[in-house]
């Protein structure tokens, strides 16, 4: 029977116990120094700046279980303003590819930032499958508005056609449907974004960076469906659905000599944009019971050539009473085309009722110059032959259409 030396028998027990329990016990140890390493912070926030070409700070990273991390008071911060993108209390990494997070807190006013973040993510070598889940999703700006997603979930994928997308499910309220949204980038560099607001009622304030006129609906809520795209050279989108209830003063403007006393619902039937300007809208415009000052009722008569049927009331010095505003419209580079839709026995085209009988007519003309439309709002200047010389009137019309004229200048 074979038999080592002595000595040979020593020198294998001895490298055995080197590769069993030596080399292990270092490797351990140097794991665990490695891992307690008092740069790992910086560690990962480098990681986390070089996937989302942001700056990062980080207040702690642990680790609950074996091969789990948990980053504590994450901020992410846009590299051009300095604001703040977005916060995480506890981001948990189960895996690499799985993420939870407690609560995450986005400043609403970064959204057009936070979205270009996203496409450079998107169109990075960092983009990978990953699975990200946060029970409370929290969006807030400086004047204090406040709005909360639940449980919500967004799932990170390449599909067999080569598009890199994110889809995202949040619940609002006691809805049964959860709000939908998807993001696709296409191999040509176009972004694609959808929203779908199922059954749930989103805060037009969420929207006001985003869709040109939305920050004149603060107050209302949206229902429906809005579709953005975005490449190196332009973004344009689509808007769809209902808006109420829009405090028509806000609306109009509430530093406006016009006066108007009245809740009102919007429904769209697509609004169409490109670069914050609006291209084309459409749709129906609806407001409660309200009081009109006589001197908004004149420049509907001047501006958009309404006809009264009782042009006594603009002698009056109290406000007017009025029934409801009812209208389909449409404005697009042709100009502005306005039809009233309040039911009057025996008056078609009734905009304005009092009463039960017709206050204003709808105008005489369609395709109205968009200038008419501005001015209504905000009074004609001495002097000025086309649009008022107020700050108003300017940030309304540079929400308008460009007129044909103005395109084949351009």
């Amino acid at each position: 029977m074979f038999s080592m030396h002595e000595r040979t028998q020593r020198r294998v027990c001895r490298m055995a116990f080197v590769f069993a329990c030596a080399v292990p016990t270092v490797l351990t140890i140097g794991w665990v120094l490695y891992f307690h390493r008092p740069w790992q912070e910086r560690d990962w926030q480098r990681s986390v700046e070089s996937a989302l070409h942001v700056r990062a700070e980080l207040v702690q990273v642990s680790a609950p279980r074996p091969l789990e991390r948990e980053l504590f008071n994450l901020r992410l911060v846009d590299l051009n303003s300095s604001l703040p993108l977005l916060s995480v209390d506890r981001l948990h990494i189960h895996s690499q590819q799985t993420l939870a997070a407690e609560q995450i807190d986005v400043n609403r006013r970064q959204l057009p930032a936070l979205a270009t973040t996203i496409s450079i993510w998107l169109a990075g070598s960092e983009f990978q499958p990953l699975s990200i889940s946060a029970r409370q999703l929290v969006f807030t700006d400086e004047t204090h508005h406040s709005w909360t997603f639940n449980n919500v979930r967004a799932k990170c994928e390449v599909t067999a056609t080569n598009v890199k997308q994110i889809a995202i499910q949040a619940e609002l309220g006691e809805t049964t449907k959860p709000l939908q949204i998807l993001i696709e980038r296409h191999p040509d560099g176009m972004v694609r974004t959808t929203l779908d607001t199922q059954q749930a009622k989103l805060p037009t304030w969420l929207l006001a960076d985003l869709v040109p006129g939305a920050g004149r609906w603060d107050g209302a809520t949206f229902g429906g469906t809005a579709q953005g795209e975005s490449n190196t050279k332009e973004i344009v989108g689509t808007l769809r659905g209902s808006i109420a209830p829009i405090d028509a003063q806000a609306w109009i403007g509430k530093d406006s000599p016009q006066r108007v006393q009245a809740q009102a619902k919007l429904h769209l039937e697509h609004l169409n944009w490109r670069d914050g300007r609006i291209e084309s809208v459409q749709g129906l415009l609806e407001t409660s019971a309200g009081t009109a000052s006589p001197p908004l009722l004149k420049a509907f008569q001047e501006s958009l050539l309404c006809v009264l049927p009782d042009e006594t009331i603009l002698s009056a010095q109290e406000p007017i009473k009025f029934d409801q505003f009812a209208c389909r419209f449409r404005l697009n580079s042709g100009g502005l085309t306005v039809s009233g839709t309040f039911p009057v026995a025996g008056s078609a085209g009734c905009l304005i009722a009092a009463a039960g009988k017709p206050l204003v007519m709808q105008p005489s003309r369609s395709e109205l110059p968009l200038g008419n439309f501005v001015r209504v709002f905000c009074p004609l200047e001495q002097n000025w032959l086309w649009l008022p010389a107020t700050v108003e009137a300017i940030e309304f019309a540079e929400k308008l259409p460009l007129s044909e004229a103005n395109k084949s200048r351009k």
